[in-house]
């Protein structure tokens, strides 16, 4: 499928990331310019896709709460669904979470600058 063969319905630039996943499968990401954080669920693959700009202006967090994956943009949306934060001393200490996926919180991953991640399901 080429871009210019998708009918875009809306004047959000957000339309683009379904026909780049199409198109590009987990590679869509690369063809993204500009600030972004983004998802995109593949349920022929029963795959998430999750994306975040080269400098990593926008900020994007996921964690796992009963067995089920939550993303957003912000921690501290993750306590209305019941996640309740505990330090990452260990993370702390070394400052792994300037420079890996880990966060101050336990449980609590970031995508990287210019990364992606690839959740599949079990089912």
């Amino acid at each position: 499928m080429l871009l210019h063969e998708h009918s875009f319905t809306s004047k959000s630039d957000s339309e683009m990331v379904i026909p780049l996943y199409k198109r590009y499968g987990v590679d869509f990401q690369s063809r993204l310019r500009d600030e972004f954080a983004v998802y995109v669920y593949d349920s022929r693959l029963k795959r998430l896709a999750i994306a975040r700009d080269r400098l990593g202006i926008k900020p994007l967090f996921w964690t796992r709460l009963g067995g089920q994956i939550f993303i957003a943009s912000e921690m501290k949306a993750f306590l209305e669904l019941g996640w309740r934060p505990n330090w990452d001393v260990r993370s702390i200490r070394s400052e792994a979470w300037l420079y890996d996926d880990r966060t101050i919180f336990q449980g609590v991953k970031t995508i990287l600058p210019g990364r992606y991640a690839i959740v599949e399901s079990d089912a």
